[in-house]
């Protein structure tokens, strides 16, 4: 949300947040369902590159789970196309008293005040006449919001023990496997830094270098690509970051990838196990375009 946009939408008024089932008609052609009970669970997503809300610990959070983030984009002819990235989940229980709705035609990203501060969720809409967003009991928040925000969440959640009285409870499915590669794959590139010449690179699924060599030895990086050497001939070959395996060559190189826990203090599953810690002082890579070197042999 941008500063203006803010600042507008806290000039308006807005209502409490019902305790039950309720359908509130907040604007003449908008309403906003609510589930019945007292508390309301806000996941609030982190990518990769927001290091301090990774970081950030709270007795009140409810669980942290590494989750694959999904994205839909809209081209300017009207079609749609979907990215993904790695990131981190975390959830807080805050009461409903402590929550207030915004009077502001969300379309399906209503906006909610707490504390000072506030949040975009994204949830379920739709209707003819009369749009209604669906706010249920466990909510998603806008992802990568400042630190700010988070802490105001944190301050204003249940202690872990009250949610769990109240009847709060997290379940979460095991990731599939498309989901489980892409986020190895996202945290062992972190060891990007790391990785230095005489050091093993190898190659994503589908890639193979000159010779069918799926696993080099690094030479020295260059911008966006890493120069190797491939096979008993030494043959030097250009290799773009996007072609390389990073969970096997943080494997191959026995590269710890990131730190970070995962828990559920109310539930009985984790999502994955926790994961192991960062390697602090990434080397230094020589960058260098005077050697020669040949392009990376792509899949048919």
């Amino acid at each position: 949300m941008k500063p203006d946009e803010e600042n507008k939408l806290q000039a308006l008024p807005t209502l409490p947040v019902p305790l039950t089932e309720t359908r509130l008609h907040v604007l003449e052609d908008y309403d906003v369902a609510f589930e019945s009970g007292p508390v309301i669970v806000l996941r609030m997503g982190f990518g990769l590159a927001k290091q301090a809300q990774l970081d950030f610990r709270h007795p009140n959070m409810l669980a942290r789970q590494w989750v694959v983030h999904e994205f839909k984009h809209y081209r300017d002819s009207g079609g749609k196309f979907w990215t993904s990235r790695a990131g981190l989940d975390v959830y807080f229980a805050v009461h409903k008293t402590a929550i207030q709705l915004v009077k502001y035609n969300g379309l399906s990203y209503p906006v909610v005040k707490i504390g000072d501060e506030l949040f975009t969720l994204n949830v379920s809409g739709g209707g003819g006449g009369i749009w209604t967003d669906w706010i249920r009991n466990t909510a998603s928040t806008c992802v990568d919001l400042p630190m700010k925000k988070l802490k105001v969440v944190a301050a204003q959640s249940l202690p872990v023990a009250e949610a769990v009285d109240l009847g709060v409870k997290l379940e979460f499915e095991p990731l599939s496997d498309a989901h489980l590669t892409k986020l190895n794959d996202d945290l062992a590139r972190q060891c990007l830094g790391d990785l230095k010449p005489g050091m093993q690179l190898c190659l994503a699924s589908g890639y193979t270098a000159n010779g069918g060599e799926t696993t080099l030895t690094i030479l020295y990086r260059e911008g966006q690509k890493f120069v190797a050497e491939a096979g008993w001939r030494r043959e030097r070959i250009r290799v773009p970051l996007r072609c390389v395996g990073w969970a096997a060559t943080a494997a191959a190189n026995k590269l710890v990838t990131i730190s970070s826990d995962a828990f559920n203090r109310v539930g009985l599953r984790d999502l994955m196990a926790p994961l192991p810690a960062l390697v602090a002082a990434p080397p230094e890579m020589p960058v260098s375009a005077s050697l020669p070197a040949y392009q990376l042999a792509l899949p048919a």
